[in-house]
């Protein structure tokens, strides 16, 4: 069990840390009114909604958007209500003084299908390429065979919808929406939607270009 905890206009709980995982992601409630982003450490950083919307310059971004931030100095925002988010901070110095976002919408992105199969789907919003972090949105259903395989780096799995499981050597793990996981370096693994669901739907992350190790492998070469 992962503890919140408090500061003045938000609370956190700390899913991956930078200094284990080379990025660092939590799970957030913005206070509702109005708040300053201040961005200290010049990293690349972002806000994922889960619920709730985030007012910036007049315009309105709500449920499953990523606003990611660019820049440096500090931002404006208004929340109407609480807002329950993602936080996402890059290792990526920033290039500009000037604070600029971009918006990426999850409907809006088009589908990849990294293993050739139309129920296995990604919707990549953050390249490792861009800001050495990969993030993306993730569907499997019905059908979806993710064969045995390993990752050169750790990454995560934030449940959005549906059961999500994990199987291990000679173990596996369910996780629901709103739960987290974490599977290291070179684990041996595989994960897709429980037998008797119809899909799951999550968001994965990563610290850098990302292998996919089957047989010895990588298919993503």
């Amino acid at each position: 069990m992962i503890n919140w905890k408090q500061k003045e206009r938000y609370y956190y709980k700390i899913l991956m840390d930078k200094e284990h995982f080379g990025v660092e992601l939590d799970e957030i409630v913005l206070l509702r009114g109005n708040q300053e982003i201040i961005n200290k450490n010049k990293y690349a950083f972002g806000y994922y909604i889960l619920d709730g919307e985030i007012t910036i310059h007049d315009k309105t971004y709500t449920q499953n958007t990523l606003l990611w931030f660019t820049g440096g100095k500090t931002l404006s925002i208004f929340l109407q209500k609480n807002v329950h988010a993602l936080f996402i901070e890059s290792h990526t110095l920033l290039k500009s003084e000037e604070i600029t976002f971009d918006v990426f919408i999850d409907e809006l992105i088009e589908w990849n299908h990294p293993l050739k199969e139309k129920s296995c789907c990604s919707r990549h919003m953050i390249k490792a390429e861009d800001y050495g972090i990969k993030f993306q949105t993730g569907i499997y259903t019905k059908g979806c065979e993710i064969p045995w395989h390993t990752h050169s780096i750790a990454h995560g799995f934030y449940v959005l919808d549906g059961i999500l499981k994990v199987s291990y050597n000679d173990k596996f793990e369910l996780y629901g929406p709103g739960e987290f996981v974490v599977t290291e370096a070179n684990e041996y693994i595989t994960h897709h939607q429980v037998e008797d669901s119809d899909y799951v739907r999550y968001i994965f992350i990563a610290n850098g270009i990302f292998d996919f190790i089957v047989d010895g492998v990588n298919l993503r070469a």
